[in-house]
């Protein structure tokens, strides 16, 4: 039986853990290596950056799973799993270590890489929404066999600039300007809104990434969040932002545009499709409950 150790992230680790990241995502479009100029920047996340719940497996001396972890209240975070050639069954027994730890910490619920992973992969994998990709195939039987379930409840959309509707005239009584937006790591943000009579009623977000190269060799562009408030629904506000910040991204330089929905918001996917979006690939989410739950009574 091969020696099994677990390994906490710190600085004689790090090394360790970005082989392992980088050589899972070789490959998978959207994403590019990561590096140390990460790496510090996670250290700056405080409090989220917790590196006693980022685990690295070491099979007979040699790194062969990354589990980055992150507690939330009372659930536990699996950021990103990383898994070398031929170490399935050395990540799924470091998902039993997180697993272990995390009911020790009162946790009631284990997820795994989401939307949120973006805040230390963002740039890196996948843009914006750094989610569990269909295409990461032992990583989904690392989740499977630990017992999650998985929901395919979001679906990634992708847009060529070439075949973009331009955008059309602000709906009737709306004017749009620029509103703060939040920043994020390598990329360039901003946000525009749609005002009536002063008040926000719409607003889209937008990032240009210009290290993250997309398969048709060039910058990504990538949209979200979108929103608009119930009483403005319908009235095209949110085609009309989508359009200005597709726009925008173009003229920087963007090649491919991603923008992810619920498989269930009708409005939004036919908003992103008119404006040129197509669906593209599932969107996977792996989660755990540690909680054990009573039968119903019959």
């Amino acid at each position: 039986m091969r020696h099994f150790e677990v390994k906490k992230f710190s600085d004689q680790t790090e090394g360790d853990a970005i082989a392992l990241i980088n050589r899972s995502i070789a490959g998978w479009p959207y994403s590019r290596p990561i590096d140390r100029e990460l790496t510090a920047y996670w250290r700056t996340l405080t409090p989220r950056f917790q590196p006693e719940h980022m685990l690295i497996a070491y099979a007979d001396g040699k790194p062969v799973a990354f589990a980055h972890g992150e507690r939330e209240d009372k659930r536990h975070n699996i950021r990103f799993l990383a898994i070398a050639p031929g170490a399935l069954d050395s990540a799924i027994r470091l998902l039993e270590v997180a697993e272990k730890k995390a009911r020790t910490d009162g946790c009631e619920f284990m997820r795994g890489p989401c939307f949120q992973s973006w805040r230390f992969y963002a740039g890196y994998v996948i843009g914006l929404e750094c989610y569990h990709p269909h295409w990461y195939v032992d990583g989904s039987n690392a989740f499977l066999r630990s017992g999650y379930e998985v929901s395919q409840g979001e679906v990634m959309m992708i847009a060529n600039p070439r075949r973009l509707a331009a955008p059309e005239a602000a709906p009737q009584g709306y004017v749009v300007g620029e509103v703060p937006f939040r920043s994020e790591f390598s990329a360039v943000t901003w946000c525009l809104a749609a005002f009536q009579k002063g008040q926000q009623a719409s607003s889209c977000g937008a990032r240009f990434y210009p290290k993250l190269m997309s398969p048709l060799g060039g910058p990504i562009g990538q949209i979200g969040g979108v929103g608009t408030k119930p009483e403005h629904r319908n009235r095209g506000l949110s085609t009309h932002l989508v359009a200005l910040c597709c726009q925008r991204l173009v003229k920087m330089g963007a090649v491919e545009l991603l923008i992810s929905t619920g498989l269930d918001n009708y409005p939004a996917l036919r908003s992103y499709e008119k404006v040129g979006f197509r669906r593209m690939n599932y969107v996977m989410e792996w989660s755990k409950s540690l909680v054990a739950h009573k039968p119903k009574r019959q």
